[in-house]
This record gives C-alpha cells, structure tokens and sequence, in this order.
C-alpha cells in the first residue's frame, strides 16, 4: 500500500498497486521494479474480432482486463495484453502443445509483430497505449 495524500483537502488515501493479469512475466517485471502490488484478475471473453486492425483489439482486451477488476478508486490497476501478429494474420494462444509447436516452427527465422496493449486505470480514468515490435 502506497499513502497519498491530497494537499488540497489534506486526506490520505491507501493507494494499492493491482496487476490485473496472470502472466508470470508481468508478475516479475512489477517486482523487479520494486513495487508493492497485488495480482486480481477477472475472467473477460478474449475473443479477437479478426476484421479489426490488431493495434485496436490488443488495447480493447486491455482496457476490458482492466476494467474488470474491482478496487477502490483510490487504487492503482495496471493490465496488458500481446498479440502475434504473422504476415498479416493475428496467432491467437495456441490451443495445446502441439498448436503451439506448430506455431514457433512457423514463426522461427521470420519477421513478426508483437503487439502488447497496456493500460493503467486509477478511479475513472484510463490511459491505454500500444507498443509493437518487430521480432
């Protein structure tokens, strides 16, 4: 927990950092930069609409993660999403082990995007951004 205090009204606030995702990865980003968080996560449908450009449905479920976690407004809720982008054509998860074996092989020694969508949300307001890079 993080106190705030608003100079104007002279309150303090508990502020808690949430990450609303399950990826390990993000998990040891957040520790590595020393932040006090806690992980709440909610099950949203990450169904990609595959007529829209990639850019606009990775910062959607981004968006959609974060809004599906309740907190206090005084909190902090940091989500993300990646998408793979192929000549053109967005991967999605693979399905099992060997969807996802097929799926390397392809993406092995050929350029592709990834794209990943995050957005913090403190109260009301959100801000979302979209990194790509080229792998």
């Amino acid at each position: 927990m993080i106190e705030y205090i608003n100079k104007e009204w002279g309150h303090i606030y508990l502020m808690a950092i949430i990450l609303a995702s399950k990826s390990p990865r993000r998990k040891e980003l957040l520790a590595l930069m020393g932040l006090d968080f806690k992980i709440i996560t909610e099950d949203i449908d990450e169904t990609i609409d595959i007529t829209l450009p990639a850019e606009d449905e990775v910062a959607r479920l981004s968006r959609e993660k974060a809004q599906a976690v309740r907190v206090n407004d005084a909190d902090i809720v940091i989500s993300a999403d990646t998408i793979v982008v192929f000549d053109n054509t967005i991967m999605g998860k693979p399905k099992d082990f060997g969807d996802a074996r097929r799926m390397l092989k392809l993406l092995s020694g050929n350029t592709h995007r990834v794209l990943t969508g995050v957005t913090v949300k403190h109260g009301r307001k959100l801000i979302t951004k979209t990194v790509t890079t080229y792998v």
